[in-house]
């Protein structure tokens, strides 16, 4: 299993954490969540712990087929938390229930030119 830290000190953290809770097997990577661990995938499963504000594409493109990509879509007030799946190389997603959280960095929408 691997999880992944914006910042090394986080990491760390949450290294010694899982040691001392004896959680074996658990890989902790530091680097930019938006970018996920592309060099380690595909994966069946990624749960992103917090708000994006628009589909995390590659993260989305980091899922096995058949995969699941859980997070939490802030597209206004409330945000949804959706399921996203891959089956066929095809992406597709459903809000599963309301919620809200933090935008993570890296995870926010790219301004767009509107007249």
């Amino acid at each position: 299993m691997n999880a992944l830290e914006a910042a090394e000190p986080l990491a760390e953290g949450m290294r010694q954490c899982l040691k001392a809770a004896g959680a074996d097997g658990v890989t902790v990577h530091s680097g930019p969540l938006n970018e996920g661990l592309g060099g380690l995938a595909p994966f069946d499963l990624i749960l992103v712990n917090g708000g994006v504000e628009e589909e995390p594409k590659m993260l989305l493109d980091q899922l096995a087929d058949g995969g699941r990509l859980v997070t939490i879509v802030c597209k206004g007030r409330p945000g949804h938390g959706f399921l996203f799946t891959k089956s066929g190389g095809t992406v597709s997603g459903r809000a599963i229930f309301d919620a809200g959280a933090p935008i993570l960095p890296g995870f926010e929408a790219r301004p767009q030119f509107v007249f």
